[in-house]
């Protein structure tokens, strides 16, 4: 019987995402299981408020694949250094892996993401993480 996987054509899968207001809190959290094997073609991350990157004190958003196996694995990040700022409520594209397994999801694998400090932090809004994938 056919399944969602079946239908033609790419997926999304947005999460809220909490961000942190603190500069040098790290945090991590679950966005979605993947629902069947597929392969994750983009993300972005659309937050409520601006972020103005620095070079010294910064903040990354990582995708993550935190299933056994694949455990650490990165998916997507993007570093909020100086030159990499968002606009409020307008997505920013995250850069992928240039690792193409790194792409590949199983079924029920668990995609997160994390925001991680260098030096003192910068502080991450909160926002919408969208991951878009299609069946493989």
């Amino acid at each position: 019987m056919p399944g969602l996987k079946d239908i033609p054509g790419g997926f999304k899968q947005a999460a809220y995402f909490s961000g942190h207001a603190t500069a040098g809190t790290a945090i991590e959290h679950g966005l979605f299981r993947a629902p069947f094997r597929c392969t994750v073609t983009a993300v972005t991350f659309m937050t409520a408020s601006t972020i103005t990157g620095a070079n010294t004190n910064y903040c990354t958003l990582n995708v993550r694949n935190r299933t056994t196996g694949a455990g650490s694995v990165v998916i997507a990040t993007l570093a909020f250094t100086s030159g990499v700022d968002t606009v409020a409520q307008t997505p920013k594209t995250i850069t992928l892996s240039s690792t193409a397994a790194d792409l590949i999801l199983a079924e029920d694998d668990v995609i997160t993401a994390e925001k991680a400090v260098a030096g003192t932090g910068l502080a991450m809004p909160a926002g919408l993480v969208a991951v878009y994938f299609k069946a493989s």
